[in-house]
């Protein structure tokens, strides 16, 4: 049996500057292995077992409120990345999809 996730990608621009850094700083962090920055965003692997696992200190409201709704769609990996659409029901805090990772 092999491990597999199902992604969903979901553009930057639904990340504050406060999620930015809190993810570029997860992801520099060696001891964090839910988070990885790239050129373009970064991949958040989100815990399958308990959703409160996924939710951080520091991260806005909107973070969190796409983490449950991925973790409630059943997605195990959230890619944010800047050439990602926008989705309605989120705000967008920067049009311009600028890369923010790595």
């Amino acid at each position: 049996m092999v491990e597999t996730y199902m992604a969903v990608a979901i553009s930057t621009a639904h990340l504050t500057q406060k999620d930015i850094d809190a993810l570029g700083e997860a992801a520099a962090d060696d001891g964090e292995n839910m988070v990885m920055a790239r050129k373009t965003g970064f991949f958040v692997k989100l815990y399958g077992h308990d959703q409160t696992s996924n939710l951080r200190h520091g991260h806005s409201q909107t973070i969190k409120d796409i983490l449950r709704w991925a973790f409630g769609a059943g997605w195990n990996l959230v890619e944010f990345d800047r050439d990602a659409d926008t989705v309605d029901i989120f705000p967008v805090f920067d049009s311009t999809h600028a890369a923010v990772g790595g």
